[in-house]
């Protein structure tokens, strides 16, 4: 499957980018963030790595901006 990551070790999360892009454009429907209180809720390295995964998607889809270290909500154009 395009987008998850299977480890070897039982105890370990999977992740799908397409949850994390859901994620995150959730909690910054709310408020702008910083890339560091995004990246500070990572559970360990490949989840940090969705996360970031995440965020290149959600610009390149032209639904959030980044303005220095700020990553925010793209409002629509009417």
């Amino acid at each position: 499957v395009v987008g998850e990551v299977r480890e070897p070790s039982g105890d370990e999360k999977n992740y799908a980018l397409k949850d994390e892009m859901d994620s995150l454009y959730i909690k910054l429907y709310s408020q702008n963030r910083t890339f560091d209180s995004l990246f500070q809720e990572a559970e360990n390295r490949m989840h940090l790595i969705y996360i970031f995964l995440a965020i290149l998607e959600l610009y390149k889809d032209g639904l959030i901006l980044i303005e220095d270290n700020v990553v925010m909500k793209r409002e629509k154009d009417n």
